[in-house]
């Protein structure tokens, strides 16, 4: 009796066609659009805001580099009236002046952006006057960093320090959580002195405002209550704060001037 043997038949790899090909690309942009969609719904709104924040320190820290270790002054000057004359926030984020970071970064998610559509907008990421660059969501230390205590013209005659000056960067406020006087929108200028017209710190994470300082990091300063009001923007600020006076380190405040005379 003969006995055949089963023949050994060889299949050749067969790779994807193209209809496949795109199936499985689809899948891929499809799963991680919705990871992306699940990382912002999950989040806590504070912590995306101290993320935008470490940005805004690193584009602080390479405008100082590029600026011999100077911050950045509150406000230019334009000779043409009816602008809105370039700020801090400009020379940061204006794709046409510094580029050192994202426009968007300079909105909290817990506060209304002020012209929304504008921020995200190349268009207007280019522009240096238009008026969405005076509104961040983030104010800065004008007065004392920026200079515009010891200049002469308000924010364009400021005279911004230089890190060198600063005796405890650690402690030092640089960008804060702000609201302007309306408390609709965040405001570009701190003050270091509460008052219910002028841009204020604003803690709208839970009661806790986070501040960006001179060193670079990022932390939070509870004001003990548990949402932003004038009541608990008033308790970050120390009597004599703004001075350094022997009240402000008798309880956890935000510091103004750290030596900047």
């Amino acid at each position: 009796m003969k006995h055949f043997l089963p023949q050994r038949v060889e299949v050749k790899p067969r790779g994807f066609t193209m209809i496949e090909l795109i199936l499985v690309i689809a899948c891929f942009i499809t799963g991680g659009l919705l990871l992306n969609a699940a990382f912002d719904l999950t989040t806590p709104k504070g912590v995306l805001c101290t993320a935008n924040m470490m940005d805004l320190g690193k584009a602080v820290e390479s405008y100082r580099a590029d600026n011999d270790e100077y911050f950045m002054i509150p406000q230019l000057t334009v000779k043409n009236k009816g602008y809105c004359p370039p700020n801090w926030a400009t020379l940061l984020a204006c794709t046409k002046m510094g580029n050192y970071v994202s426009a968007v970064k300079l909105n909290c998610p817990e506060m209304p952006a002020y012209l929304p559509d504008r921020w995200a907008n190349p268009a207007y990421q280019a522009s240096p006057y238009t008026w969405m660059w005076n509104k961040p969501g983030y104010g800065y230390n004008a007065v004392w960093v920026g200079g515009v205590r010891r200049g002469k013209n308000g924010y364009p005659g400021a005279q911004p320090y230089n890190i060198a000056a600063v005796d405890d960067p650690a402690n030092l406020i640089v960008i804060a959580d702000s609201a302007d006087t309306d408390r609709k929108t965040g405001g570009a200028f701190l003050w270091p002195v509460y008052m219910k017209k002028n841009t204020v710190l604003w803690p709208r994470h839970e009661g806790a405002v986070n501040v960006l300082y001179a060193d670079g990091h990022v932390a939070a300063t509870a004001s003990g209550m548990s949402s932003a009001n004038e009541e608990s923007s008033a308790a970050l600020y120390a009597k004599g704060a703004e001075l350094e006076s022997s009240a402000t380190g008798k309880r956890m405040t935000c510091k103004w001037r750290m030596g900047l005379d």
